[in-house]
């Protein structure tokens, strides 16, 4: 039987598209879900890899579900047909927040599932009979409990437990997210995993943290980013206006690793609740400078293209008057980002020259420099 022969009696057994050439294979063309961070989208070179699993972690208060609201909201607006799933495991979610951070509300479903055993079987049900695209999001690993550990007394220990039940939870979903590869037809679903920070038994040195869940999950994402507390934006006096969330892209597939970068993070004006909204007006102009998208001249002043007129130059003096203006035109500042993410995303070269570290690793690389020089030092001496 001659290789052709045997590959259309598999498609005949398993379905069309069961071993297909890589030309025709259109899913392998990764399209992006944008973040809600600029900063994070030219990171990533666009955004989340849609059709793949993904894992976000990082300390408590670092900004995740500021950031995965902000991707559920991103996601929604792409097409009417998109939905979210959010599994909240924690029992943390807050519908003010939700609200407030643009989410379409009746797009955006949630269950609060017992048992671990009972997530993986309802992620397993609805990927395999998904009919629309989905974002799932699953808040957050370390709180997927075994039903043991649910039953089970206190004192009982069960070593690797959930470990296990979150590994053969990866391995089921893999399946459902690869079978839009081959086929056209079915729709590309995501599944978005948020975690915690833990710190590792009897580690010493600056690699002592590890995530719950097992080293599974590091294989089978496709895109893992870290995310830190930056520090607090004081406005006038003591006030606090926002503050500082600092990322690491840990592991991606579909990008360049090892990225770094940051964005802004900003309280609403007197409002009480935890609502806090990612500014990337900043992030804009930064990276519009770097990509040539924003023309910077002598004397402060910035030129680009005009949205509303493509034929004329928008001239803007001074870096202040230039944040009012983006902020106060949502179509140019739209224009401008997709211009922005369209530079960034072409190949996968590293951000290149213009591009600063977060000021914490600045001065930890100015620490290791004293380091080094002290140790110099001390060994001339004793020479």
């Amino acid at each position: 039987m001659s290789l052709l022969a045997t590959i259309q009696k598999l498609n005949k057994r398993y379905g069309d598209g069961t071993i297909a050439a890589a030309s025709k294979c259109d899913a392998l063309f990764v399209t992006k879900i944008p973040t809600g961070s600029l900063a994070l989208d030219v990171a990533l070179r666009g955004g989340w890899p849609q059709g793949r699993m993904i894992e976000l972690s990082g300390v408590f208060s670092a900004g995740k579900t500021s950031l995965i609201f902000a991707t559920a909201r991103e996601f929604q607006r792409l097409s009417e047909e998109h939905i979210v799933i959010f599994i909240d495991a924690e029992n943390a979610l807050d519908r003010n927040w939700l609200e407030k951070s643009g989410v379409n509300m009746d797009r955006f479903l949630i269950t609060n599932l017992r048992s671990g055993e009972d997530i993986g079987q309802a992620i397993k049900e609805i990927l395999f009979n998904a009919d629309k695209p989905l974002l799932l999001i699953v808040d957050s690993l370390a709180h997927v409990i075994p039903m043991k550990e649910i039953e089970d007394d206190q004192e009982d220990s069960h070593p690797g437990i959930q470990a296990r039940l979150i590994n053969k939870m990866l391995r089921v979903i893999t399946p459902a997210l690869r079978r839009s590869l081959t086929d056209p037809n079915l729709p590309m679903s995501t599944v978005m995993f948020l975690n915690q920070i833990r710190e590792k038994v009897a580690a010493y040195g600056r690699d002592n943290e590890t995530t719950p869940g097992g080293r599974g999950k590091e294989f089978a994402t496709s895109v893992h980013v870290k995310l830190k507390n930056g520090g607090f934006i004081y406005g006038t006096g003591e006030s606090k206006i926002g503050k500082k969330a600092i990322f690491e892209v840990k592991k991606s597939k579909t990008g360049p690793p090892a990225e770094t970068g940051e964005f802004d993070l900003y309280f609403k004006p007197g409002s009480k609740t935890r609502e806090a909204r990612i500014d990337n007006v900043e992030a804009l102009i930064r990276y519009g400078v770097l990509y040539e998208v924003i023309t910077k001249k002598g004397g402060g002043s910035f030129t680009f293209n005009s949205f509303s007129s493509p034929t004329s130059m928008q001239k803007i003096r001074g870096e202040d008057n230039l944040k009012e203006f983006l902020r106060s035109h949502p179509t140019e500042f739209r224009a401008l980002s997709l211009e922005v993410i369209r530079k960034c995303s072409c190949g996968y070269a590293t951000i290149g020259k213009g591009y600063t570290l977060p000021k914490r690793q600045k001065k930890s690389k100015a620490r290791a420099e004293a380091s080094r020089k002290v140790r110099r030092q001390k060994t001339t001496r004793e020479r």
